[in-house]
C-alpha cells in the first residue's frame, strides 16, 4: 500500500436494470396491490465494498446481490 495513492482508485461503473409489474384493485375501504419486482435483471456483479485483508490478494471485493425476483401482495386500508 502506497500512501501517495490514497483515494485515487475508483470502483468500476455501476449498472443495474430493474423491472416492476403491479396490479392495483381499489374498493370502498381497501386497496389491494399484487406485483412482481425483478431487481438486477441482467445479473451484473456490482462492487459493494473493498476490504484490505493483508493476504493474497491484499484487497478483496464484495459484490451486491445478483438477480433478485420479489413477489408481493399489499393491502392498504
Amino acid at each position: 500500500y502506497y500512501d501517495s495513492e490514497r483515494n485515487t482508485k475508483q470502483f468500476r461503473d455501476y449498472f443495474r436494470a430493474d423491472i416492476k409489474f403491479n396490479y392495483k384493485i381499489n374498493t370502498i375501504k381497501l386497496t389491494h396491490e399484487i406485483g412482481l419486482d425483478l431487481v438486477n435483471i441482467f445479473g451484473v456483479e456490482n462492487v459493494l465494498k473493498q476490504t484490505y485483508t493483508g493476504g493474497i490478494p491484499p484487497v478483496q471485493e464484495e459484490y451486491q446481490l445478483g438477480f433478485l425476483p420479489i413477489f408481493y401482495y399489499k393491502i392498504d386500508f
